[in-house]
C-alpha cells in the first residue's frame, strides 16, 4: 500500500508547525515578561551610605596612594584623609 503526500498535506503541515512554533514564542515571551515583573518587585533598595563609611574611607585612601605613585614613581605614606567638597 503506497501512502501519497501531496502538496497541499505538505502546505498544510507547514502551516500547523509555524502555528505551533509562534504559539511557543508567544508563551516563552510572557513567562519572561511575567518573571521580569517578579524579578523586580523582589530587589531591595539599596540604602544611602553613611558619610563616614570606613569602606569608603579605606577606598579613598588607596586610590589616592596608587594616582600619587603612578605620578610620582615615590613611595606614599597615607596620614590623614580630609574630605574636599
Amino acid at each position: 500500500m503506497v501512502v501519497l503526500f501531496t502538496f497541499i498535506d505538505g502546505i498544510w503541515t507547514s502551516i500547523f508547525s509555524m502555528t505551533v512554533v509562534f504559539l511557543v514564542l508567544i508563551l516563552l515571551a510572557f513567562i519572561i515578561n511575567l518573571l521580569g515583573r517578579i524579578s523586580k518587585e523582589d530587589i531591595p533598595t539599596r540604602q544611602p551610605a553613611l558619610e563616614n563609611d570606613e569602606e569608603e574611607l579605606l577606598v579613598a585612601k588607596i586610590v589616592a596612594s596608587c594616582l600619587f605613585q603612578i605620578d610620582s614613581g615615590q613611595d606614599v605614606v597615607i596620614k590623614s584623609i580630609k574630605r574636599v567638597q
